[in-house]
């Protein structure tokens, strides 16, 4: 591997002309650049691909660069695996999303720690750096490297960007499944994580930048936490992952997850896709500590109208334990 190891970076990009030249920056001053760009622009109704089009043409990156465009928007998926078709002979492949920033020494000590696995890990992630206007905190994800799939279920896989991952394994379990409605990240990890271990890099972070929900893919839906907790069904169901974690875990985060759906739309005055969302916290787990039983009670009265104010004043979203 060593020197010879190559190494493809995809951004697919959609509304992102206030934060793409942070990104591409950024894998300017890699120390170890990679082997190719390839910049897929999701038909962004912005001037997002002009950008990157002005970029190319004033920084004339020293490794091969080129901008894809979708004629109509289709999904981060589909760009990104629209960008791993133009991948021929690279041996890792890099999503990167672009309003993410990665340290100088991603690349290099990604390629590092799969050189010292003598070619053991199906990918290698490192540790996040998540900045919102409140600040930035570290996020660790060295419990991939220990369970992938326990880190999965608790923490979901919005980890693409700090991840190399083997081409040929990517391309041989179709790239990412443009057929579910969200969980991309979670789908193709999960199917990545059934087939090897996975490898913790040290030495080097990438910052993912969090503002308000439109900033992100998932604020382009107004029910996204339904979304979310309906792809962790999806992924349970078809994929049997009860030899690596504890199946009551599951059901429980499970419940959680719907509980958090529930409230949201109660927030909403939704109310009829609230008491979906609370029968299917329940469903998951029916456990009288499960909160949903009195949210459920609540609800009852709230459909009526009756205490909203005075209760939506008092209630939080519930969070995962």
């Amino acid at each position: 591997m060593g020197a010879n190891s190559s190494i493809a970076a995809i951004v697919p990009l959609y509304n992102r002309e206030s934060v793409i030249l942070d990104t591409l920056d950024a894998v300017l001053r890699q120390t170890r650049p990679p082997d190719a760009l390839i910049v897929v622009d999701d038909a962004s109704p912005d001037q997002s691909a002009r950008v990157v089009e002005r970029w190319l043409r004033r920084e004339k990156p020293s490794f091969p660069a080129r901008l894809l465009k979708h004629k109509v928007n289709k999904g981060a998926a589909a760009a990104r695996n629209y960008g791993l078709s133009y991948v021929r002979d690279q041996e890792f492949v890099w999503f990167l999303d672009s309003d993410d920033v990665p340290s100088e020494h991603f690349i290099e000590k990604s390629l590092q720690t799969f050189e010292r696995a003598s070619g053991s890990f199906v990918a290698v992630s490192c540790d996040r750096i998540m900045k919102s206007p409140d600040g930035e905190r570290m996020a660790r994800v060295d419990g991939l490297a220990d369970n992938p799939f326990l880190f999965i279920y608790k923490r979901g896989a919005g980890i693409s960007s700090c991840t190399v991952i083997r081409t040929q394994l990517v391309k041989e379990l179709g790239g990412y499944n443009e057929s579910i409605l969200t969980g991309h990240d979670t789908d193709l990890f999960i199917r990545l994580a059934k087939r090897g271990s996975w490898g913790h890099a040290k030495g080097c972070t990438v910052s993912f930048l969090c503002r308000e929900n439109e900033f992100h893919l998932r604020g382009r839906y107004a029910d996204y936490p339904r979304r979310w907790a309906s792809a962790f069904e999806f992924f349970l169901d078809n994929y049997d992952i009860r030899d690596h974690i504890d199946y009551d875990f599951v059901c429980k985060k499970l419940g959680f997850r719907w509980r958090a759906a529930a409230l949201y739309f109660m927030k909403l005055k939704a109310y009829d896709d609230a008491a979906h969302c609370l029968r299917r916290s329940l469903a998951w787990w029916p456990s009288a500590r499960n909160a949903s039983w009195l949210y459920l009670f609540i609800l009852a009265f709230l459909r009526r109208g009756i205490f909203y104010d005075y209760f939506m004043k008092r209630v939080k979203t519930a969070k995962d334990s």
